[in-house]
């Protein structure tokens, strides 16, 4: 499955979960391989099928390298994950919030990214991205305050410090980065 062609490798996955239904991982690999094959319905049926089995599985492994690079597929993809039920799943509803807030639709990103955090609190990708959506609909104030929140609660994390003084010098706040 890993050096032949996606498409190969699909194929010989569907075959193996047709022959084995109950068969978990052929599930896995089926939702994979047609993500990586850019087959969002199949992959979509796939997903839904694992969380409606598992609603708290980890797909992390499965969603990896698979982010669509073109807007056609990332429109696809998305239509294929909304009606998902992603509520008890962390990655799929920060994969959810990732699209729906590069096309502009923060406050609906906000709610999946919100979910995402209820089981990941303190992951910093989600915290960042969470700031990230917020910019799009909060002020300044609002923004910083969170941020702020977030570093007291990781309080190691360099990357939110990183992530303040970044955002403060797009304000133009150079003194306050600074400092």
């Amino acid at each position: 499955l890993r050096h032949d062609n996606v498409g190969d490798s699909l194929q010989f996955a569907k075959m193996w979960q047709d022959q084995n239904p109950d068969h978990v991982p052929a599930w896995f690999y089926v939702a994979h391989l047609a993500l990586k094959a850019h087959d969002y319905t199949l992959a979509g049926q796939s997903l839904d099928r694992i969380l409606r089995y598992d609603p708290r599985t980890d797909l992390s492994d499965i969603l990896i390298g698979i982010y669509p690079t073109t807007d056609s597929d990332q429109r696809e993809l998305l239509e294929a994950l909304q009606p998902i039920n992603s509520e008890q799943n962390a990655s799929l509803s920060v994969l959810k919030a990732g699209l729906l807030y590069q096309f502009n639709e923060p406050e609906i990103a906000i709610i999946h990214i919100n979910r995402a955090l209820l089981h990941q609190p303190d992951y910093v990708p989600f915290i960042t991205l969470k700031a990230d959506i917020l910019r799009k609909t909060e002020p300044a104030e609002t923004v910083l305050n969170y941020i702020n929140q977030s570093r007291l609660r990781n309080p190691d994390s360099k990357s939110l410090y990183l992530y303040e003084i970044r955002y403060l010098l797009d304000l133009q706040q150079s003194q306050e980065a600074l400092e």
